[in-house]
């Protein structure tokens, strides 16, 4: 018995050492935290898969920062001294073997603790079952099955996902079944089907290299009949797929803006789609009948042709509709949303076909940019700031333009009459011709 455990402690340490030299050894070995016996192979072992989740390389420093023990460092340093890489599969082996029958020995203990405490024969006939075809999967050459449901399951997941859902899709429960499913995913980075999202543990994505051919000689560059805001239309072009920010101060008129842009653009799309995020019925009438009658229009005659939709769900980019002239009032922005809103975007701007949109988010007072800040000027072609002390300014213009009509940094004087009447010149300091106003 004694040889024994030197022997598997002696493979142990050769798959740790192999690790080490060739840290690609860790996504190919069917070895399991729980088949060490020794506890400091299995805190290195465990620490290797936690980088390897975290997507950061197998070293000693790393491993070191998680496990902050100096013993345990002169110890790997010791184990790559004798890790041979090129038996690494024979110790993979030799160390799933010597772990099957130790933990059929320790299933023996069981069997005798369940006939002598009342367990029912065929409970514990199941139990054994269960348990033998666990090692026995562990012993012979089934991670190809693993592998294959992981990338099966994978591959039919669209966007961005989770390990822990990868464990509750495929009913992982087992420590084993786990560390398994998590090598398949490492095997799945390596082969570049998916990779790590974001700086959170355990998510990736599905790399997804399909694409559309721009067919750009058969296209109809006709531009979009729209009104923009501030009279911009007077000076460029939109197009089909359009997208802009309107980022605004608290109480700067957002809103006000938006309203004006959805009441002059009736009409000239399909549909005319208005997502009011933080308006109940009862306030977005009041809200419309102030704008109306600031406005000099009749109400509710005079917004009919604008769908208003209250959102129930938090995914905004779902409610867009691909021909319309959405506009959402507004973003709303939390948490870790900040480093996600170039990808939400992104998919508002993959929901659109001949449709565009107009999107409201909160700027800090004092601040040149809103929320989340440049990731949110990545998709827009129009990005336009409001400042409570009414002015407007472009921060970002990357459609067609007249020639005498530089767009960069231009800023608009604007004040709100009546609660919903927008008047606005453009700042002499910015541009010499003045724009007018409505």
């Amino acid at each position: 018995m004694r040889y024994m455990q030197e022997v598997q402690l002696e493979a142990e340490q050769a798959i740790l050492g192999a690790i080490l030299i060739s840290p690609e050894i860790f996504r190919l070995t069917r070895v399991h935290m729980d088949d060490f016996v020794d506890p400091r192979n299995r805190k290195i072992f465990q620490a290797m898969g936690e980088l390897e989740v975290d997507g950061q390389p197998i070293d000693y420093q790393l491993i070191y920062q998680k496990l902050q023990d100096r013993d345990l460092m002169l110890y790997m340093i010791q184990l790559a001294e004798h890790g041979i890489p090129v038996n690494w599969k024979y110790y993979d082996r030799k160390v799933r073997e010597y772990s099957c029958k130790r933990q059929l020995a320790e299933l023996a203990v069981h069997l005798g603790y369940w006939a002598k405490n009342g367990n029912q024969p065929k409970e514990v006939i199941e139990k054994t079952k269960v348990r033998l075809k666990e090692l026995e999967e562990h012993i012979t050459d089934v991670s190809k099955s693993m592998q294959q449901q992981v990338s099966d399951w994978v591959v039919a997941t669209k966007g961005v996902f989770y390990v822990t859902d990868c464990y509750a899709e495929l009913g992982l429960v087992t420590s084993r079944d786990k560390a398994s499913a998590r090598k398949a995913l490492s095997r799945l980075v390596e082969d570049g089907v998916i990779k790590p999202h974001s700086r959170r543990r355990g998510c990736y994505r599905l790399v997804e290299t399909d694409y559309e051919a721009i067919d750009h000689v058969q296209a109809d560059d006709t531009p979009l009949d729209i009104i923009l805001p501030f009279g911009l239309h007077k000076h460029m072009e939109w197009f089909p797929k359009g997208m802009a920010v309107v980022a605004g101060d608290t109480d700067a008129g957002k809103t006000t803006v938006l309203l004006n842009l959805a009441h002059d653009n009736q009409g000239k799309f399909p549909r005319l789609v208005y997502i009011a995020t933080e308006m109940g019925p009862a306030l977005l009438k009041r809200r419309l009948i102030k704008f109306c009658n600031a406005n000099d229009y009749s109400y509710p005659g005079a917004i009919e042709g604008i769908s208003f939709r209250a959102p129930k769900t938090a995914n905004y980019m779902d409610l867009i509709d691909p021909d319309a002239l959405n506009i959402l009032d507004y973003y709303e922005l939390a948490g870790d949303q900040f480093t996600e809103v170039s990808s939400y975007f992104r998919q508002i701007y993959d929901r659109l076909n001949q449709g565009v949109a107009f999107i409201a988010i909160q700027k800090k007072f004092g601040s040149a940019l809103g929320r989340a800040a440049e990731m949110a000027m990545e998709k827009p072609l129009l990005y336009l700031t409001l400042n409570r002390g009414g002015i407007a300014r472009i921060e970002k213009c990357k459609t067609e333009w007249t020639p005498d009509f530089q767009p960069f940094a231009i800023e608009y004087q604007y004040k709100i009459v009546a609660g919903g009447k927008l008047i606005w010149g453009i700042q002499p300091r910015s541009q010499s011709k003045s724009a007018g106003g409505k």
